[in-house]
């Protein structure tokens, strides 16, 4: 006597990630999207730094089809479970991430009056960074204003400026072991000096202790 049994098999969701796997900079904008037949199917998604998982993150995440994260340094994991609802069959695809470090560049400036000056004042722009490591070995970094190199040497940490005019100044900073760069700008507003014009002397002759008048441009001003 033979017994057969017939066993039916359904098919697994016929999805993938686009792409399959990705290095980045931190911080930057990863785009991960679930491609294929998703009928019927219900998305959840998983998400591991260093093989420990981020539930909180994961959980913006469901049903999703389209996911964006900005990282931080680390390798990931991410995984989506494509169910279909009717089978109950489930397709896990996984997603390999590496997050480079960069460093993340500021501009702060050592003057109470901040970025508002006169014209001739002068103002120290000092560089820094979220991992305040300055070394050639780790960093790589420039001053900047417009298309203008404005550094004097490597890695100059700050540096004096004394614009004419209202200008944008630029740091420039490569993480040398990852090629990182990011860059960070601020405006300097200068304000013009008051145009004044000094009158020829006039040939007067006064006695000390005299008050004498002078006339600027309409700017009255007395000395005795």
């Amino acid at each position: 006597r033979t017994v057969q049994q017939i066993i039916n098999v359904n098919p697994l969701p016929k999805v993938s990630f686009a792409p399959a796997e990705t290095v980045i900079c931190e911080f930057d904008e990863f785009h991960l999207s679930i491609v294929g037949d998703l009928t019927d199917c219900t998305i959840t998604w998983e998400k591991l730094k260093g093989g420990v998982s981020k539930p909180d993150d994961a959980a913006k995440w469901a049903g999703l089809t389209d996911i964006y994260d900005n990282p931080e340094t680390s390798d990931y994991i991410y995984r989506a479970h494509i169910t279909n609802n009717y089978t109950g069959c489930e397709r896990v695809l996984e997603h390999q991430l590496k997050a480079n470090r960069a460093l993340q560049p500021a501009i702060t400036i050592d003057d109470s009056k901040a970025d508002i000056m006169c014209q001739g004042d002068i103002r120290t722009l000092l560089a820094s960074n979220n991992y305040n490591v300055y070394d050639a070995t780790e960093a790589d970094f420039v001053w900047m204003r417009g298309n203008d190199t404005i550094s004097t040497s490597v890695n100059q940490k700050s540096i004096d400026v004394s614009p004419r005019t209202t200008t944008i100044y630029t740091l420039v900073m490569r993480d040398v072991q990852s090629g990182c760069i990011r860059s960070v700008d601020t405006t300097i507003v200068v304000l013009p000096l008051s145009q004044v014009d000094v009158p020829e002397p006039d040939g007067q002759t006064i006695c000390e202790d005299d008050l004498y008048r002078l006339t600027l441009n309409g700017v009255s001003a007395t000395d005795n």
